[in-house]
């Protein structure tokens, strides 16, 4: 029986269901780094881009008509290094940086069991969470954004 993602019904609320989770998503083991809030139990933590917007009223992303950034807001992004973390943020500006709220990196262990991530691109990935899973009790705060 296949596993059904956490965030099904936002994939098909936008109508991503023939492309999404794109091509190239598979399970994986890896120690994943995020963007969060402190404490790690933040009822803002952990929650895709397109949740996260809509509890926050913040306007889509950039270019929100093409499948892949749609369908990547329906994941959680994480980085597969500390560094790479704080290299994207880092680059951002103030105002964005204040837009996006995030004030901590945490880190923990992605398995196979947690669902499927997309291929790694400069350090940044997606992960598409299997239903039943949290992800926010894998991980930990272990620094400041800034």
């Amino acid at each position: 029986m296949a596993k059904k993602l956490k965030y099904q019904s936002l994939i098909e609320e936008n109508q991503l269901q023939n492309n999404c989770p794109y091509d190239g998503c598979k399970e994986a083991r890896l120690k994943a780094y995020r963007w969060s809030y402190n404490p790690i139990n933040s009822a803002h933590n952990f929650l895709p881009k397109n949740i996260y917007d809509k509890l926050m009223n913040t306007p889509p992303r950039g270019n929100s008509q093409d499948d892949f950034i749609k369908c990547s807001c329906c994941a959680l992004s994480m980085f597969d290094s500390l560094e790479k973390a704080r290299e994207k943020f880092s680059g951002f500006t103030s105002r964005v940086k204040l837009m996006l709220g995030y004030t901590h990196i945490a880190e923990g262990e992605i398995v196979e069991a947690d669902g499927i991530i997309s291929d790694i691109k400069n350090g940044h990935l997606d992960v598409f969470e299997y239903e039943g899973i949290e992800l926010k009790l894998k991980f930990q705060i272990i620094t400041p954004l800034n």
